[in-house]
């Protein structure tokens, strides 16, 4: 909606196509690795009676993700075919008649990015490490900052955040990230969207830590 007025009213800010890339899962993938962007294999399933023979024919470890939606609403892990059916019940609770995607689980550690993109120009502000729920969910239960990083981990999970802002089409708006840096070393952005993070995260932890009243700016 935000996009949609942007663009009839010609505001600076997200316009209504790069919010679409933002909230549909597999859109993003499409432009993403059209861009030649790190990402990890996926498949969309359009019914639930294809769920199975897809995630067999996909391999494991998988993820299964709802296309659209936020908040880790539907998102399961599956490592072992025992837990086929159980993964797919309580991921199919949470879909509501939404396609699920099939995705490669990534190995590794998961960080939050927030940022600005001021006229083109991609700003950081924070790097937040996040300590996960146990699998098969992944909830973040706590953040924290600075992470425990190397100058070159940093530099990969910033750019490939960066390229992927400027792929999707993000600009004049806030930006947070979801990045896994893999076993691979790779840095592999999972989701991105053009507004600030939740769960008092700008509101509070960003002022925080940095000192950045980052909202009110």
């Amino acid at each position: 909606t935000v996009g949609a007025v942007n663009d009839a009213l010609q505001l600076r800010g997200i316009s209504k196509e790069a919010a679409l890339r933002c909230t549909d899962k597999n859109r993003f993938h499409k432009i993403s690795s059209k861009q030649g962007l790190n990402r990890p294999r996926q498949q969309t399933v359009y019914s639930g009676e294809d769920l199975h023979q897809a995630i067999r024919a996909f391999g494991l470890p998988c993820i299964l993700k709802p296309r659209r939606g936020s908040g880790s609403k539907g998102v399961v892990v599956i490592h072992d075919y025992l837990q086929v059916e159980q993964a797919v019940q309580e991921h199919l609770n949470h879909v509501h008649g939404d396609d699920t995607l099939t995705e490669e689980f990534l190995i590794g550690r998961e960080f939050g990015i927030d940022a600005a993109v001021i006229r083109g120009s991609f700003q950081p502000v924070l790097i937040r490490e996040k300590e996960l729920t146990p699998l098969p969910y992944r909830q973040a239960v706590g953040l924290f900052t600075p992470p425990r990083l190397h100058n070159d981990e940093r530099d990969a999970i910033l750019e490939q955040t960066r390229l992927c802002a400027k792929a999707i089409g993000l600009n004049d708006c806030l930006v947070n990230a979801d990045v896994v840096l893999a076993e691979d070393g790779q840095a592999y952005v999972l989701e991105i969207t053009g507004r600030p993070a939740g769960l008092h995260v700008s509101s509070k932890i960003i002022p925080y830590a940095t000192g950045i009243p980052f909202l009110k700016e």
